[in-house]
């Protein structure tokens, strides 16, 4: 399959050539990284390609239809809209001129809505992409996995007018099958009525019950995240199983004096993977990995079958929406699991009741929710912009029984469980060409953890200043501060528990010259206080990476970092946004390097190739990777190839 991939990028080297659509990694890398937690991982960037595919009309569009764009408060989003609707002739560079926006809220906003009456009616996109294993991970060489060593993923998806239709099949090297995991939908709207039929998500109210697979969270985006409004049933466009309704949705506006109440309906009937108990007939554990090339693997494939209903009622006027969600889960297996994430049992329902609130430059949200078994979770956020100040406060408690398989907190932990925090968050651009970012997280748990046996609490300090040297040129200072509860091993019958001190800083020069040649340089350090526990740890790790188009049919970039630290515990996270629709968040400890190179050629009108080789070396080391995964040496080569075609 490699070799065929190869034979096509000659062929189409050799065809004419026609522009095609740029992608600005750095600035897509640096949008998504900012909605991410330091240490967590990737975000889900589906949303973001759905809307390049199909861009959202900002001459029609309501502010909940606009909020499907991360990085935007309620606030920003009114005032896009209403410049956009008040003026039929209007720019984005007269827009831009109009209303205070950050370099990646203004590459979203072109690569993801449109001020053009005339969009194309009918549209097609195709992708295919291929990774392969350089090095055999031990899977392979001890016969371990059952399938070959193709990984292959396809995406089909087509617009016209006001359907759509889509679907991917995704196989991971190692499984048996071509479409290991599918999915397939069909939306459109009929009468008013929005339907959607095949594989869904739904995002509603603040997200304590139902939301995406990947919220934004703690990180460098410091005043959106604060409240996160739902938008209703949306396609599901993601290679992970686990995270996706199977069914059928519908969604309705009504007019109500001058109010409109929004109706959100939905069925779906889904086999889940776990760990099933013959003897007992339950289910011990859900399986959330989406690898299935063991033998042990293979059999937590549809262990248990979910069924899942609810609706949703939503009451909005120019100023407050009240909203109700009701969802009912039933499986066909009872489950006893110790997660955190799921109840105990074969069915049960939950519900939330939210409220938000806008006027001006002030937005306030506030979600109550209760589980299966009446634990109560508990939210509340609210924006302000004054002067050159944008202000955030949010608040949480979620108690320790609180279950919520599909909920998401804005918070410490990435369950909707057992803990309580105050969040305050700001940033500042009074200064020209300067952006100041801050926020404070002080949290806590009411109960004992999995892994400490007692309530924890810490706290997070950021601060990060942006400055905008010149046109093109951006230097970047961040300096991070954790404190947590841990537990450490002082002897083999003692254990200490202890607040870790976890201190980072980032240093990033950035620069995008008229040769479009754009370069990025970062340096990045932490060090690990164990309070005398433990002797401390600091690591460092750095990158240099180029992005060059000579021509309008060719981009070619590249990244080389390198990384000491003393152990996992001194980690330091980079993001790579490999290719597009495909982004990692690459852990680097111990001594060694990583580097990638890729190309894209665009050699005819509407068709992307992308090439990408990526290596990690490690000293000191004799294999790479754990189980299964593990790979002999210090060495791990891969190589992905992907094609876009746009119709």
């Amino acid at each position: 399959m490699i070799k065929t991939f190869l034979i096509l990028l000659f062929a189409l080297i050799i065809v004419s050539v026609s522009k095609s659509q740029e992608l600005d990694f750095q600035l897509l890398e640096n949008i998504l990284e900012k909605i991410s937690v330091e240490t967590g991982s990737s975000p889900e960037i589906d949303g973001i390609e759905q809307l390049i595919e199909n861009p959202l009309h900002l001459k029609t569009a309501t502010i909940q239809e606009f909020l499907r764009i991360p990085g935007f408060t309620t606030s920003e989003a009114r005032n896009i809209l209403l410049l956009s609707k008040s003026d039929s002739l209007i720019t984005f560079s007269q827009l831009f001129s109009k209303i205070e926006l950050t370099d990646e809220q203004k590459y979203l906003l072109l690569i993801c809505t449109s001020l053009d009456k005339f969009l194309p009616d009918k549209k097609i996109f195709w992708r295919t992409r291929l990774k392969d294993y350089l090095r055999e991970p031990r899977g392979f060489t001890q016969n371990k996995f059952k399938g070959d060593k193709l990984d292959i993923y396809n995406r089909f998806s087509a617009y016209s007018g006001d359907f759509s239709f889509g679907f991917l099949t995704d196989k991971d090297a190692g499984e048996l099958h071509l479409a290991d995991n599918y999915s397939v939908y069909l939306s459109g709207k009929v009468y008013d009525f929005k339907l959607l039929a095949g594989d869904y998500y739904l995002e509603t109210g603040m997200g304590n019950i139902l939301w995406k697979t990947f919220p934004a969270e703690k990180g460098a985006e410091v005043i959106y995240p604060v409240i996160q409004k739902g938008s209703g049933i949306r396609e599901y466009r993601s290679s992970i199983d686990y995270r996706n309704f199977r069914g059928f949705a519908m969604q309705r506006d009504f007019k109500i004096f001058n109010n409109n109440l929004n109706f959100i309906a939905w069925y779906s009937n889904s086999e889940r993977a776990g760990t099933y108990d013959s003897t007992n007939d339950i289910i011990t554990s859900v399986y959330r990995s989406g690898y299935y090339r063991t033998e042990s693997e293979i059999k937590k494939k549809d262990a248990f079958n979910e069924l899942l209903y609810g609706g949703n009622l939503e009451l909005k006027s120019d100023l407050i929406t009240l909203g109700i969600t009701a969802l009912h889960i039933k499986n066909d297996k009872e489950l006893v699991t110790e997660s955190k994430a799921l109840f105990m049992g074969k069915e049960g329902s939950l519900v939330s009741a939210y409220t938000f609130f806008n006027y001006s430059d002030l937005s306030f949200g506030a979600e109550f929710s209760s589980d299966v078994k009446g634990n109560t979770a508990f939210k509340v956020g609210t924006q302000y912009e004054i002067n050159n100040f944008e202000i955030a406060l949010a608040g949480r408690s979620f108690t320790p029984g609180f279950r919520s398989p599909y909920g998401m907190i804005f918070g410490e932990s990435s369950i909707p469980n057992n803990e309580y925090g105050f969040y305050t968050g700001l940033k500042y651009n009074g200064i020209k060409n300067i952006l100041i970012s801050a926020y404070s997280d002080f949290y806590a748990s009411y109960e004992r953890t999995y892994y400490i046996p007692e309530p924890i609490h810490g706290s997070d300090l950021f601060f990060q200043t942006e400055w905008r040297i010149a046109h093109n040129h951006k230097i970047l200072l961040r300096l991070v501060s954790e404190k947590k509860t841990d537990m450490i091993t002082v002897s083999e019958t003692y254990k200490e528990i202890f607040q870790k001190q976890v201190f980072r800083a980032r240093s990033e020069f950035e620069s995008k010259s008229i040769n479009s040649l754009s370069l990025r340089l970062r340096i990045e350090a932490c060090h690990i206080d164990f309070q005398d526990y433990a002797k401390d740890e600091t690591g460092i790790a750095g990158f240099c990476e180029a992005i060059w188009n000579p021509q309008e049919l060719i981009q070619i970039g590249g990244r080389f970092s390198a990384f000491s630290t003393k152990s996992f515990e001194s980690v330091i996270y980079q993001f790579e946004l490999a290719v597009p629709g495909y982004m990692t968040t690459q852990p680097l400890y111990g001594d060694g390097f990583r580097s990638f190179l890729f190309a894209k050629i665009s050699p005819v009108k509407n068709i992307d190739l992308w090439i990408r080789y990526s290596i990690l070396k490690k000293n000191n080391v004799i294999s790479i990777g754990s189980g299964y995964l593990e790979i002999s040496g210090n060495r791990d080569e891969r190589l992905m190839l992907q094609l876009d075609i746009r119709l």
